[in-house]
């Protein structure tokens, strides 16, 4: 074979694989049910939260108290290295929670909820030259996370599964490092392994305009969430303001 039909070959087999990805998530996404298992509206949801520190640390913690402890349990709180800030805000927040809750019921408290965390996809004021780099590091942690636990069950298991061991709801609010969270999901979905659903929520202080993340996610989430009017473009789910 000459180095020009080896060449071909290769731009052959590209193109057929690069057809297939995408005729594979256009699928996905048109077709969502498809995917999906059906889950009992009584039982119980683990539930993964992002935390963008700031004040979407402060965001995400107030939609959680709004949801049933009993049920969204347990929870599992991602955050960024480095932010001892949203750590200790959901430290606090579970313990309050803890207080509120019968014991037998919630049987462990604070048992119920553990950290994840990963590297930042980008940090504040860093060169955009330099963000393919963060973002690959991020996405491999992801993986870690996510992807492989659910291959490894699957593997080990043999059976169907109806969920994922990294969590069956995930909710966030940004910033970037939800972007391989996202893409680590349908990583999951692609070859149809359980997948968290995924709920993402835009910022209150996004008034007029939605964030560069929100622009990213909002066709690769199940719900796209806005606070205001003026961003509660095609797709979007609208009910006001939530926090």
């Amino acid at each position: 074979m000459t180095v020009m039909e080896w060449l071909k070959a290769l731009l052959t087999g590209s193109i057929a694989l690069v057809t297939i990805v995408i005729t594979r998530i256009c699928f996905l996404i048109l077709f969502p049910s498809q995917t999906r298992t059906a889950r009992d509206p009584a039982s119980k949801c683990k539930v993964a939260v992002f935390l963008g520190s700031g004040g979407h640390t402060t965001e995400m913690l107030q939609l959680l108290s709004a949801l049933p402890v009993q049920r969204y349990s347990p929870r599992v709180y991602v955050v960024a290295s480095g932010d001892q800030f949203s750590q200790t805000k959901a430290a606090e927040a579970e313990g309050r929670r803890g207080e509120e809750v019968d014991r037998e019921a919630e049987k462990g408290g604070k048992d119920d909820f553990q950290f994840v965390t990963l590297p930042r996809a980008r940090n504040v004021h860093q060169a955009w030259l330099s963000t393919p780099l963060t973002v690959l590091i991020a996405f491999i942690a992801c993986i870690k996370h996510i992807v492989l636990p659910s291959f490894s069950r699957s593997a080990q298991s043999g059976k169907q599964q109806h969920s994922s061991p990294f969590a069956d709801l995930i909710l966030m609010n940004g910033p970037g490092t939800c972007v391989p969270i996202v893409a680590s999901v349908w990583i999951l979905r692609f070859f149809g392994l359980p997948s968290p659903r995924m709920v993402y929520v835009e910022s209150f202080a996004r008034v007029r305009s939605l964030s560069l993340t929100a622009k990213i996610l909002r066709y690769f989430v199940d719900r796209f969430v806005v606070q205001w009017n003026e961003c509660n473009v095609r797709g979007s789910f609208y009910r006001g303001w939530l926090v």
